[in-house]
């Protein structure tokens, strides 16, 4: 019985070892190291066969994959990959004459060789601050792996991150790379980020409005811009004004005086970095004028014609300053010495500087002024402009005595204003343009006055009455006293002119009717008078020398010279000698030989005084004998 016991008892372990090593272990399992999710062209993974249950046997594996060509019989498969080892991948094992399942398949995806991206907050490097840089491989995650590496100017830089994030603070060309992996699998390099240093930030005045000149009463805002920085800053001004400014990028001046001229300039102070400052700006030159501006009212035409419209241009000093005009119509105020101003229809606000009329007819002034701002700031109303009308009406007239179109400073003028009002006064314009009302005009009884003291020159006189109304406007011209006598002497000297030239015209007409008895006569008494003249140059020391002279008519020459009667010798042989030329005229009907037997000497009438018988005298040269 004992001997049995033994054999079962081997039976049963016999059966133990053969059954019990044959128990089929679980599916086996198929890993990837490293487990990432995205596999890219030139990383090294391990395909790992984990059969649960059969450690420490001894397996063979079986490995199923569409791009191997050899199938390893190892649990491990490592693989440099390329896109072409992209695939599935599942194994099993063998032991013996038993064999696993095949495991699931799991699948490998291979990419080209990632490039990483490179992206910046901000591509300026504020003052005393910094930038970020953010490096990615997609996709991105925690799990990916990556390492990165950052370049500036081409060089490493001796920085990595895990989060692919860099803060820099200085400018530069940037670019990064990602690593991961044992060995090292490295990407490609980022596209390049240039980060710039931010340029040194300059500070500007400006004034707004930006009117070249500024006015008392005025408002006005001035800036201090940093330009070239985004931080935040404090301001500081310097000004040559009496003005004082408080240290705010704008300073508002209500109403602008002249103390506020001078210069302007301001700097910023960073906020960030208390030792970053700009530059003082360059000076602002501000200039408030004290007086407030009168525009210039101009009336075209002066003189009213039928049917015509009249044109006002009113201008200001600075015609480009963004100035609105008003227009108004002068209204005579007796009571004020003045006129008051009625706003003409839409002449409020007009943003030409001219204005059209149609349709006056009578006598009438006119004042325009300008505005700007908000609130608008107004000039001065300009003088009053007129436009005349020489039209009398029943309204208003004004008539002149004497009336006459020229009048003299030493003369006295009336002038009567009549219609149908009591009150009067008298103005006028000047040709200097100067408007007043008529201070010199006494005031006679009525509407009459006379004014005794006229001023040279062209003025144009009209008439207001106490309601508003203008008479017609007369055009008086004064001269000077002394053109009064001119005024005589002029036409006699030019008819004094014109009859001596008609006389020469007349003798002209006549002279070829006298030409042959004149000439007949002078050459039958040429050889007498010739002999007479010489004989009495002989006897006398003062000679006189006479002949007829050629002509058209008988003309005789007497010249009588008195000697100097020095030594006498030949040394006085040319000698001064005064000559008095005595030219007598012949009338043809007087007998030229009695003439000369009246004189028979020739002499008898010539030779008291030599200054008394010629009619034309003069001093000249003598010939010597």
């Amino acid at each position: 019985m004992g001997h049995s016991l033994l054999c079962l008892l081997g039976l049963f372990l016999l059966s133990t070892v053969i059954h019990g090593n044959t128990e089929v272990p679980s599916k086996p399992t198929v890993t990837l190291q490293p487990s990432w999710t995205q596999i890219y062209s030139g990383e090294t993974v391990t395909v790992r066969c984990e059969i649960q249950g059969g450690e420490g046997a001894q397996w063979t594996y079986e490995w199923r994959a569409a791009k191997l060509n050899t199938p390893p019989t190892s649990n491990e498969h490592r693989i440099t990959v390329t896109e072409s080892d992209s695939g599935g991948y599942s194994c099993r094992g063998r032991r013996d004459y038993f064999f696993t399942e095949w495991s699931d398949i799991i699948t490998l995806t291979v990419s080209s060789k990632p490039k990483p991206t490179l992206s910046a907050d901000n591509t300026t490097l504020p003052v005393g601050g910094s930038v970020t840089l953010t490096c990615s491989v997609n996709p991105s995650s925690s799990s990916s792996g990556w390492i990165y590496f950052w370049y500036r100017d081409n060089i490493l830089l001796n920085f990595s991150s895990s989060d692919g994030q860099l803060s820099v603070s200085q400018e530069g060309l940037y670019k990064c790379k990602g690593k991961r992996g044992n060995p090292a699998y490295y990407t490609h390099a980022s596209q390049e980020v240039q980060i710039n240093k931010t340029r040194p930030a300059s500070a500007v005045v400006t004034v707004q409005p930006d009117w070249p000149t500024l006015y008392s009463g005025e408002i006005i805002t001035l800036s201090c811009e940093i330009q070239g920085g985004d931080t935040e800053w404090e301001y500081e001004w310097r000004t040559t004004s009496s003005y004082k400014p408080s240290n705010q990028s704008e300073l508002r001046v209500d109403s602008t005086s002249p103390s506020n001229t001078g210069h302007y300039k301001c700097r910023g102070r960073s906020k960030r970095a208390q030792d970053h400052i700009t530059e003082w700006s360059v000076p602002l030159n501000l200039t408030v004028s004290h007086n407030k501006p009168r525009p210039v009212l101009t009336v075209s035409p002066s003189w009213l014609s039928p049917g015509a419209s009249v044109t006002l241009n009113c201008e200001v000093e600075h015609p480009s300053a963004g100035w609105s005009f008003y227009w108004y119509k002068a209204v005579p105020d007796l009571s004020e010495k003045s006129s008051s101003y009625e706003l003409l229809p839409d002449g409020s606000g007009t943003a030409q500087d001219s204005y059209i009329i149609h349709g006056q007819t009578h006598t009438a002034g006119y004042v325009c002024r300008a505005g700007r701002g908000d609130p608008e700031y107004h000039t001065d109303h300009s003088q009053p402009k007129f436009v005349w009308s020489a039209d009398v009406h029943s309204a208003a007239s004004l008539t002149v005595s004497p009336d006459r179109v020229q009048h003299f400073t030493s003369d006295s003028v009336s002038l009567t204003c009549e219609g149908n009002f009591t009150e009067w006064r008298v103005s006028k314009f000047s040709e200097k343009g100067f408007f007043s009302h008529c201070c010199d005009c006494q005031k006679l009884s009525g509407s009459s006055y006379k004014i005794h003291s006229l001023q040279e020159g062209v003025t144009v006189y009209w008439c207001e009455s106490g309601s508003g109304e203008f008479s017609n406007a007369v055009n008086i011209t004064v001269r000077g006293s002394g053109s009064k006598i001119g005024s005589f002497i002029v036409p006699f000297i030019i008819g004094l002119v014109s009859g001596i030239i008609l006389v020469l015209l007349l003798l002209c007409c006549c002279r070829k009717i006298k030409d042959l008895c004149c000439n007949s006569l002078t050459q039958s008494q040429s050889t007498n008078q010739n002999s007479a003249a010489q004989q009495k140059a002989n006897k006398n020391e003062d000679n006189v020398y006479s002949s007829l002279l050629p002509g058209d008519f008988p003309v005789y020459e007497i010249i009588r010279s008195s000697g100097n009667t020095g030594s006498g010798g030949p040394a006085d042989e040319h000698r001064n000698v005064t000559s008095t030329l005595e030219l007598n005229v012949i009338d043809e009907k007087t007998d030229f030989r009695k003439w000369r037997n009246d004189d028979p000497d020739g002499s008898s009438d010539y030779e008291d005084d030599d200054h008394e018988t010629g009619s034309v005298s003069g001093s000249g040269r003598g010939r010597g004998h």
